[in-house]
């Protein structure tokens, strides 16, 4: 069971076309849900610490696309690339 305790939520503005960056800072965590937002203009990708944009090393999200991720420690664990400006929100969920 996750207890997400209530308006545990983000959003993450990608920085720089094709530069990884970290989700987040450090927000201990079990599971986190992701979107990609309706208006991007590409694939935001979603990984760890070799996560690429070209080639694709990662889960390609589309626009308006959820993805859940479990069993992870903390936000900060994932990292994101994408074009520019593209925007994806989460949730993150702590344990029972």
């Amino acid at each position: 069971m996750y207890n997400n305790g209530g308006n545990n939520c983000g959003r993450c503005i990608i920085q720089e076309t094709g530069v990884p960056q970290n989700l987040s800072g450090s927000i201990p965590c079990v599971r986190l849900d992701l979107r990609a937002d309706v208006n991007n203009t590409g694939d935001i990708i979603v990984g760890g610490n070799s996560v690429s944009l070209s080639p694709v090393i990662g889960i390609p999200i589309h626009a308006d696309e959820i993805y859940n991720l479990d069993v992870i420690a903390d936000v900060k664990n994932v990292v994101v690339v994408g074009t520019q400006g593209d925007v994806i929100v989460y949730s993150w969920w702590k344990g029972s």
